[in-house]
């Protein structure tokens, strides 16, 4: 199970839920009663979904209760990563950021497997550059931002690099970009 799928497709073994009828929805549903019985899926993932929701842990709670025993979730998601322009234009926007303690007392009904950044300090140094740098560029012309931030983008990419370097230190989780949180269900 996908839960708040959007566009991505990850195969033809996975259902895809979002409350948007994308072209890859499999069934248009809110994430905070799903329409599933109990134990249905053997796993779920929630990928750069949770931020979104009104009440994320709802949500944690519909996934264990869709999983049966023994199924595994994965969540990724945005913890020191700005919101995106794309989504506001959308009507969407993020609420809530996770450090990996957020999202293990988040996911508590489930057994913490792995957990820690998903993005690394100096992916999100990259990152909050090339924000930066669009904005600036784009400041006399807010249409071009877009052109401006790929542009940016071309830039910084090479400071992502830095990430192994910094990986062992144990001050990096605080810093990181995306935060993943991997389980089974008890």
């Amino acid at each position: 199970l996908d839960v708040g799928s959007g566009y991505r497709r990850w195969g033809p073994d996975v259902v895809n839920v979002d409350l948007a009828p994308y072209p890859e929805t499999d069934v248009a549903a809110d994430a905070h009663r799903l329409p599933f019985r109990d134990g249905s899926f053997d796993g779920a993932i929630l990928q750069g979904s949770l931020a979104y929701f009104a009440d994320p842990k709802a949500v944690a709670a519909e996934v264990a209760r869709v999983l049966k025993p023994g199924g595994r979730v994965y969540a990724d998601e945005n913890f020191f990563y700005p919101d995106d322009p794309t989504d506001a234009q959308l009507g969407l926007h993020q609420r809530w950021r996770f450090t990996p303690e957020g999202l293990k007392s988040l996911f508590s009904p489930f057994h913490c497997e792995a957990s820690g950044p998903a993005m690394g300090p100096a992916s999100a140094l990259a990152h909050a550059h090339r924000w930066n740098g669009a904005l600036v560029l784009s400041r006399p012309w807010p249409g071009a931002f877009r052109a401006f931030w790929h542009l940016a983008g071309w830039c910084v990419w090479p400071l992502k690099y830095l990430d192994p370097l910094l990986e062992g230190h144990p001050l990096s989780r605080y810093a990181a970009g995306n935060c993943y949180f991997q389980g089974r269900k008890r």
